[in-house]
C-alpha cells in the first residue's frame, strides 16, 4: 500500500461496539434499499407533530399506512427526524419523540 494512501487505520471489531447496534445496522441497510417516499412524508409530518414520546407501535397506527411505516420509521430514526428516548434494538415498544428536522 503506497504511503499516501491513509494518514492511519482504525480497527473495529466486536468490542467496539454493542450487539444491538450490529442488529439496528443490519436492519438499516436493508430497509435503505428501498424508497417510499410517500410513507417517509406521511413520518416526517407525525414526528414533527409529537408533543411527548410515543411507542413506534403508536407512531405505526396513527401513520395508518400499515407495513409501509415501519421501515420510514427506522429510517427516519438514524436520519434525526425521530430521537429514540433510549438506546436499544429499534422495535415495536420503542419509545421516541420528535427529533431535529
Amino acid at each position: 500500500m503506497p504511503d499516501d494512501f491513509a494518514d492511519y487505520l482504525v480497527l473495529i471489531t466486536e468490542e467496539n461496539y454493542d450487539q444491538w447496534e450490529a442488529l439496528n445496522a443490519r436492519r438499516l441497510l436493508a430497509y435503505r434499499r428501498e424508497d417510499d417516499p410517500e410513507a417517509a412524508a406521511i413520518i416526517a409530518e407525525l414526528a414533527a407533530e409529537i408533543d411527548l414520546p410515543v411507542t413506534i407501535r403508536e407512531l405505526i397506527a396513527r401513520a395508518a399506512i400499515g407495513g409501509r411505516a415501519w421501515p420510514e420509521i427506522f429510517k427516519a430514526i438514524y436520519a434525526g427526524i425521530l430521537r429514540p428516548i433510549q438506546d436499544g434494538i429499534i422495535d415495536l415498544d420503542m419509545l421516541v419523540e420528535g427529533g431535529v428536522q
